[in-house]
């Protein structure tokens, strides 16, 4: 997270607006790290990737990361919804949640790797934009599945308004390579959707974590994408 001074929100909901912009801004800061790493190491082309994939998670604190590992034991460790919402509050991880994260960190990794050798990596914010723009979506289009919660007052006050000034900002970042940018943008809605739905179906609705594990996972397949090319 990255404190930044001046006036407060009326609503915590108001500022998922920017969340594809906060997202293209840590893309740009995990660019400059892998840039310089490979400036500083050209015969080592695993450390600029393994220096992204790092950078990610600490300029984050690994903030999704946690969701991916909740929704993982929850879905697959619960067999009512009460019960799966139980586990992904629990502090604890479970082996389905390690092995999620594992999953993750390597998939990214991998494509780290791929798109410093395909010289990509001025592509790599998109994927960051794209993955938070999928936050938005999901706290627009579904509800709520507890009376209470962190995510809460993003779910529940998120209006068409902040959806539709949020989308237009995920076009604005993408100018400078459109048509990648539009293909990242649909499949990361596409697979949000996927798992808003899905989640639905196991807890009713989405939650802080859900939320997370979207950011995560939407941001692995873009990164593929991006690799792709």
């Amino acid at each position: 997270m990255l404190p930044i001074p001046g006036r407060e929100a009326k609503r915590f909901s108001d500022g998922i607006t920017w969340f594809p912009l906060v997202g293209g801004i840590l893309g740009w800061l995990v660019v400059g790290i892998a840039c310089l790493l490979q400036l500083l190491a050209p015969d080592w082309p695993a450390l600029p990737a393994l220096g992204a994939l790092i950078a990610g998670v600490a300029l984050t604190r690994g903030f999704h990361l946690d969701g991916v590992a909740d929704c993982a034991d929850g879905f697959w460790g619960g067999f009512t919804a009460e019960r799966r919402l139980e586990i992904m509050k629990d502090s604890h991880i479970g082996a389905f949640g390690v092995l999620a994260l594992v999953l993750l960190l390597i998939g990214k990794y991998a494509a780290y790797q791929e798109i410093m050798a395909n010289q990509n990596v001025l592509l790599i914010p998109l994927a960051f934009s794209a993955s938070r723009m999928s936050i938005v979506l999901l706290a627009y289009r579904f509800r709520y599945p507890r009376q209470t919660g962190t995510a809460a007052a993003i779910v529940n006050e998120a209006k068409s308004a902040h959806f539709i000034g949020a989308l237009i900002l995920s076009l604005l970042l993408i100018i400078y390579s459109p048509v990648t940018g539009l293909i990242i943008l649909a499949t990361a809605a596409l697979v949000a959707l996927g798992i808003g739905y899905f989640s639905r179906n196991r807890i009713g609705g989405v939650t802080g974590d859900v939320l997370g594990a979207s950011c995560e996972l939407t941001e692995l397949i873009a990164l593929l994408i991006i690799a792709c090319r």
